[in-house]
């Protein structure tokens, strides 16, 4: 939805298209970096975003979904 609200929706869902294929080594990133960034952002955060890219139809599932709320915003505004 903050994506969305700061209508940054065309530059992250071109970020998450084009680092799709390396979701997992991201996620195994940071499953090493764990350590760092459990204090900076919660375990419940690091587990969260580290299940997200863990699969690539997750990561699809994310870009449909900044879609939709992009679409539902354009059709309120009109």
């Amino acid at each position: 939805q903050k994506v969305v609200d700061k209508r940054l929706e065309t530059p992250v869902i071109m970020f998450l298209e084009m680092h799709k294929p390396i979701s997992f080594l991201a996620s195994q990133a940071m499953v090493v970096a764990e350590p760092i960034l459990v204090p900076l952002f919660g375990p419940e955060g690091v587990e969260k975003y580290r299940m997200l890219f863990d699969s690539p139809e997750n990561v699809e599932l994310l870009i449909e979904r900044i879609e939709d709320l992009s679409d539902e915003r354009r059709r309120k505004k009109d």
